[in-house]
């Protein structure tokens, strides 16, 4: 089957999530001094870069995909990714997109599941993915982004 769906839309949909992050990160900064509006832009932008530089370097590289290793690297992405989403959320940063964000906006975020859970879906015909990661097999994160569409709409 042809995994070129795949290849190119989970890192798609990565890259479209982190723009939307970094134009959130403009958004919230109303308010701000412009230059530290755009300094605290521009140290989101390339916070982002960085993480999926390093990201795509340890996939590539075969790295993420070490189950032989004790803990498995995997597990380190994993909980990393954790620490840093807690640790983001807690900041003043995490708190400014809290208040400033609309609440539609925060719902309306959550469609990006909808496409990924269709290409996860591809994935796991293609071999590349567990089935059970998918809606298929039983995981319904695409009830989710089904809704989160339709639900924002309503509100705007």
């Amino acid at each position: 089957m042809d995994t070129t769906l795949v290849r190119i839309g989970i890192p798609g949909i990565a890259l479209a999530l982190s723009a939307l992050f970094v134009a959130a990160t403009w958004r919230t900064g109303e308010g701000l001094d412009p230059v530290a509006r755009r300094r605290r832009t521009i140290r989101a932008g390339a916070g982002v870069a960085i993480w999926l530089a390093a990201m795509a370097a340890a996939a590539l590289s075969g790295l993420l995909g070490r189950f032989d290793l004790r803990p498995p690297p995997m597990v380190i992405w994993f909980a990393s990714m954790v620490v840093m989403t807690l640790a983001l959320a807690w900041s003043p940063f995490g708190r400014r997109f809290a208040d400033k964000l609309p609440f539609v906006a925060l719902i309306g975020f959550q469609a990006f599941r909808l496409p990924l859970e269709l290409i996860m879906h591809r994935a796991a015909i293609a071999g590349i993915m567990p089935n059970v990661m998918t809606y298929t097999g039983y995981n319904f994160d695409i009830v989710t982004g089904a809704t989160a569409l339709p639900l924002t709409m309503s509100k705007l």
